[in-house]
Formats: C-alpha cells, sequence, structure tokens
C-alpha cells in the first residue's frame, strides 16, 4: 500500500488529536479534584440539559451518551446515594424510572462546568484551528482519492436528440 498521505496531513492530524487530548485531560482532571470520576459528569450533564421540570428515563440517558444500559444504571445508583440525582418510577409506566438532577446535584455541577467552560474558552480558539486544519486536509485527501469525473460523448448524445437514435 502507497502512502499518498503528505507530511503536513499527519501534522494536522497529530496536531488535532494532541489538542483534543488536553482539553479531555483538563475536564477529567476538573472532574476527579471535584470528587467524581469523567463519565460520572457526562451523565450529569446529560441530566442538566432537560428542560425543567422533565426528567429523563434510563432508556433516554443511554440513548444520549451512547452507553450500555448496565453503566448508566451504576452510576445512577451511586449518584443516588450521593442525594446529586433522584429516580422515581414513572407513575404512567411502572416498568420506567424517571431521573432528574436535585438541587444538591445541580449546585455541585455548576462550578464544575464554569471552570470546563472557563478552560475551554482559553483553549478552545487552539481547539478550533486544530479542527479546522484537520478537516481540511481530510477534505483535500479525500478530493485527491475520487477519480476525474468521466465527459462520455454517449450520454450527452441522447439527451440532445432524445432516445432515438442518431
Amino acid at each position: 500500500m502507497i502512502d499518498d498521505l503528505a507530511a503536513a496531513d499527519y501534522i494536522a492530524l497529530s496536531t488535532f488529536h494532541a489538542q483534543l487530548q488536553r482539553t479531555t485531560q483538563s475536564t477529567t482532571a476538573r472532574t476527579r479534584q471535584a470528587g467524581l470520576q469523567p463519565p460520572t459528569f457526562m451523565l450529569l450533564l446529560a441530566l442538566r440539559q432537560q428542560p425543567p421540570g422533565v426528567p429523563a428515563t434510563i432508556g433516554e440517558l443511554v440513548n444520549s451518551l451512547q452507553w450500555n444500559r448496565s453503566e448508566v444504571v451504576e452510576l445512577l445508583d451511586d449518584l443516588v446515594q450521593r442525594g446529586f440525582v433522584a429516580r422515581t418510577r414513572d407513575k404512567s409506566d411502572r416498568r420506567r424510572f424517571l431521573i432528574s438532577l436535585t438541587p444538591q446535584g445541580a449546585q455541585w455541577l455548576t462550578p464544575l462546568a464554569k471552570g470546563v467552560l472557563e478552560e475551554l474558552a482559553q483553549s478552545g480558539p487552539e481547539l478550533l484551528r486544530s479542527v479546522r486544519l484537520a478537516v481540511s486536509h481530510a477534505a483535500a485527501n479525500e478530493a485527491r482519492r475520487q477519480p476525474p469525473a468521466r465527459v462520455d460523448i454517449d450520454s450527452f448524445a441522447w439527451r440532445a436528440v432524445g432516445s432515438q437514435p442518431i
């Protein structure tokens, strides 16, 4: 297999992944300093984005986060014990549980989210530059791999005179 990528393509891809990794590590460090694991932060964010007064279901959280059900339930059990999340049985469908963020959970989440957003405001421009560069290199590489458009005179001839032979 011939390497058809230019050195600049590798640099763009590496820069993007390095910047993304720095951003993710910063969020992870902040979350751990606050006493929780990163997946817990993601689950709390998913709950916080719900409209006020509209609880989520476990199925909705599974779909939103793209996690398996047992992971979500395990994290929810911990968050319920900590008082960050309320879990109640749905009165209209006893098979479902309704999940909502408690005031204590919101109080914990707010300063952490603010800190992450502040960090993102600082590192965001560099992250955006690396994304733009990686995407432009990816698009250029994809364009190079596309076969040139074929001009076939036969396909034009029948359009000009109809489907009858010339």
